[in-house]
């Protein structure tokens, strides 16, 4: 029975974290392990604009080809941005043009937030907020290369900045600049503990990503775990968790080491299990559908059918045209 497991699920369920449909690709381990690189590089709950774009630069390009210095030519707003919107008499006080920035960043407001950054850095170019702000309405703008040049100058001010390092780290990822990114996680993860709209657990999360996609395993896991331990409530750590464990799984089961995916296939089912469990907080398009799929195709590999039968129903409860869910629960049911 193990044998004709592995011939039709060995490469297992790598679910969509955000980006990619649910994927099963039982005959194409190439595909699969692709499918896996993008399920586990998950972003937090900042949700920044990623799906559907391409990102064509990279930190090499951005730093050869525009490396601005000047506030003008970093958070310079466009000249047709409105601002209406913004305080009537900001006048010479900062604090109330950061907290503009903030509220129309949450607003995704962008060109009238980053007019308002663009004041407060006129009014004094060593606030670090104000160019965080600046770079993270950059990042949303998707104008990479000037939002890590507005970070590097927040971090001219304060090396240690925890929510500058993640953020910049975070674009990092976005285009695909993997080591620059590690290296952000990690010192964000060391550095002053100040995180904004960040946590400690999303920077961890991000750095198992990144490791993930480096072909760091082992470390991808443990920074999934520190994710889970900073953070017993967020659903998206224990669902890349699992994942993780899963595709140890299949490693094992293609390697006709049945016994040994036992102890990878158990620890991912407890993994989505405390992720059902939480109630707290999954990916921009990744949630308990995806947790329930997953968790079916663990108990199917460990030929618990029935557990895995109301695993799959579970997952068609939530989203009833999951068309993997239904396969898999009607050649359950034809056995």
């Amino acid at each position: 029975m193990w044998q004709n497991l592995i011939t039709i699920a060995v490469t297992v369920a790598l679910l969509a974290v955000g980006w990619v449909t649910p994927v099963l690709a039982m005959l194409d381990v190439t595909i699969a392990k692709e499918n896996l690189a993008s399920a586990i590089a998950q972003e937090p709950n900042s949700e920044p604009s990623t799906e559907g774009t391409e990102p064509t630069n990279d930190a090499e390009t951005a730093e050869e080809t525009s490396t601005p210095v000047d506030v003008a030519d970093i958070c310079q707003p466009s000249e047709d941005a409105n601002e209406t919107e913004l305080l009537s008499e900001g006048g010479e006080n900062i604090s109330a043009w950061l907290s503009q920035g903030e509220y129309l960043l949450t607003k995704k407001q962008y060109p009238q937030a980053l007019i308002a950054y663009y004041r407060a850095i006129d009014l004094d170019r060593s606030n670090s907020k104000a160019w965080i702000g600046c770079g993270q309405v950059l990042q949303e703008m998707e104008q990479y290369d000037r939002a890590i040049a507005a970070l590097n100058e927040a971090l001219k001010i304060n090396s240690n900045s925890s929510i500058a390092l993640l953020t910049r780290g975070l674009i990092y990822k976005q285009v695909e600049q993997h080591e620059s990114a590690l290296a952000d996680f990690e010192n964000a993860l060391a550095g002053d503990g100040n995180w904004g709209q960040f946590d400690r657990a999303d920077a961890a999360i991000n750095l198992g990503s990144v490791l993930w996609r480096l072909d760091q395993r082992t470390e991808a896991i443990a920074a999934f775990e520190q994710a889970t331990e900073l953070n017993d409530r967020f659903a998206l750590a224990w669902f890349n968790l699992g994942t993780a464990f899963l595709q140890q799984a299949s490693s094992l089961l293609q390697s006709q080491d049945a016994e040994a995916a036992k102890t990878p296939l158990e620890q991912a089912i407890a993994a989505y299990d405390r992720a059902l469990a939480s109630e707290g907080e999954w990916g921009t398009n990744t949630g308990p559908a995806s947790a329930w799929y997953n968790r079916g195709v663990a108990l199917e590999l460990l030929e618990k059918y029935e557990e895995a039968m109301e695993s799959y129903d579970r997952a068609l409860r939530i989203t009833p045209n999951h068309n993997k869910a239904r396969q898999r629960l009607a050649r359950l049911r034809d056995l």
